[in-house]
């Protein structure tokens, strides 16, 4: 049986409980620290790095030529080309020009289509 004076058994416990709290709070500071450095280097991804916008200005049909106007936003990136799809719902044909547009430059240029009927 429990003698009045022994209090072995009672450090034994405190002992566990402070080897778990520690625990819990080196858990605490490593989750902190992980997740500082994974919100950080996230700040500095953005969509925008990877995209150009350009927007459609206009078209117009003369015979097979189509004429089609877009302008570049203003914006950093580099440009590779343009790809056009020109569908009439059934039919559809693509394009792609080699024109590397600088900020706010518009491009326009007339586009042979070889499906259309005059």
């Amino acid at each position: 049986m429990w003698k009045k004076g022994d209090k072995r058994g009672l450090s034994e416990v405190v002992t566990t409980l402070i080897i778990i709290l520690l625990s819990l709070v080196a858990i605490g500071i490593v989750w902190v620290v992980i997740s500082n450095i994974l919100s950080e280097g996230t700040e500095d991804i953005n969509l925008n790095q990877f995209s150009v916008d350009v927007d459609f200005v206009s078209a117009s049909i003369n015979g097979n030529d189509v004429t089609m106007t877009v302008k570049r936003t203003s914006g950093q990136g580099d440009m590779t080309g343009l790809k056009f799809i020109l569908s009439d719902g059934s039919n559809s044909e693509e394009f792609t020009e080699s024109e590397s547009l600088t900020a706010l430059q518009i491009y326009s240029d007339p586009i042979f289509l070889e499906s259309r009927k005059p």
